[in-house]
């Protein structure tokens, strides 16, 4: 599987190596990143697929991830 080409074809550009991996990212790669975080935390606080994501259930999530990485 060629991972640029299937990011590519989800209109996404892939992250090229060298590349930031903090707040200094690009806005669109930043954009990307921090939906997909948001959507992660809303599952781990109990959202389900296609839930309108609240600032509880991310807030809730977050509590979440932080136990299981003290873990």
């Amino acid at each position: 599987m060629d991972v640029v080409a299937e990011l590519a074809a989800h209109g996404i550009e892939a992250l090229t190596p060298g590349a930031p991996m903090d707040e200094h990212l690009d806005a669109h790669h930043l954009r990307i990143m921090v939906q997909i975080a948001m959507e992660h935390l809303g599952r781990l606080g109990g959202a389900d697929t296609g839930d309108l994501l609240t600032a509880d259930m991310v807030n809730r999530g977050l509590l979440v991830y932080l136990q299981q990485r003290s873990e």
